[in-house]
């Protein structure tokens, strides 16, 4: 039986005025923290482009599905492009 609670694996990937955050494994409200700091340290580096690379999520739960919500939100509110991806090379 396959392990339901994947553990979450962020990765970032700084690119020309962007930063590319890579995840892997399951994503739900419990693992929020680690992505916010990544959005946080984002906003700090003066990005102007945030790439989210989801290919490599098994899960998507209701509380990750809100959490890239509020993500796209903080990265409105300081003028930063954030963008959804499942084929990012």
């Amino acid at each position: 039986m396959a392990d339901k609670h994947l553990q979450l694996t962020v990765r970032v990937e700084p690119a020309y005025l962007a930063n590319v955050i890579k995840l892997s494994g399951s994503l739900e409200s419990s693992n929020a923290e680690e992505i916010y700091q990544e959005i946080n340290q984002s906003i700090q580096q003066k990005v102007e482009i945030i790439v989210i690379d989801i290919k490599e999520l098994k899960i998507i739960n209701q509380g990750g599905s809100n959490i890239l919500e509020n993500c796209q939100r903080i990265a409105k509110k300081y003028g930063i492009q954030l963008f959804l991806s499942r084929e990012f090379l």
